[in-house]
């Protein structure tokens, strides 16, 4: 699940690393739910269902919720990418999720699926010094973060490689830049 916001005008957002990320490793065309886009792919001989929720970020855990039930998945076989302003950039965390972080649409998931076991992967975005936080999150990355980004996220597409393994996924957890 890549978290996002669904106009054009919020995709090179900070707030829209999870849908950058999906975009990245996505091996054709989205297809196109009442509350979410997704695609079926294959990882390593596995099925693995990307979303990328099409309701905005505070209301992510109703498509969450909407994907989870048509293909019968538990929460802790859910992995919910998403940005992070604890983290500095270019820095990647994974987590078994207990705990939303002020995040609030994992906030919403978790109030949805009434679980908090699920896994976050977390890219980190780094604190704003001279804006709110709201205009920072929806703001979009610096032209050298922009330039950066595909190296994270080339990084972060390992992760997909481990998903059967929480263990060998947060050694992969780093600051990258």
């Amino acid at each position: 699940m890549g978290l996002g916001n669904p106009e054009e005008r919020f995709l090179k957002n900070r707030h829209n690393v999870g849908w950058m990320f999906l975009d990245k490793i996505a091996q054709h065309d989205w297809k196109e739910e009442s509350n979410y886009l997704f695609q079926e792919c294959l990882f390593n001989g596995e099925l693995v269902v990307l979303v990328k929720p099409t309701t905005y970020m505070n209301s992510s855990g109703e498509a969450v919720k909407e994907a989870a039930d048509k293909y019968k998945i538990v929460s802790p076989y859910i992995y919910v990418v998403r940005d992070d302003l604890d983290l500095p950039f270019g820095t990647l965390r994974t987590k078994k999720s207990s705990y939303h972080g002020g995040h609030n649409g994992v906030k919403s998931i978790i109030n949805e699926l009434l679980s908090d076991r699920f896994v976050q992967i977390k890219f980190g975005i780094g604190k704003p010094q001279d804006q709110d936080i709201y205009n920072y999150v929806l703001s979009d990355f610096t032209e050298e973060e922009q330039q950066k980004l595909p190296i994270i996220f080339n990084y972060a597409e390992q992760l997909i490689n481990c998903l059967s393994s929480y263990e060998d996924m947060v050694k992969l957890n780093k600051k990258i830049f």
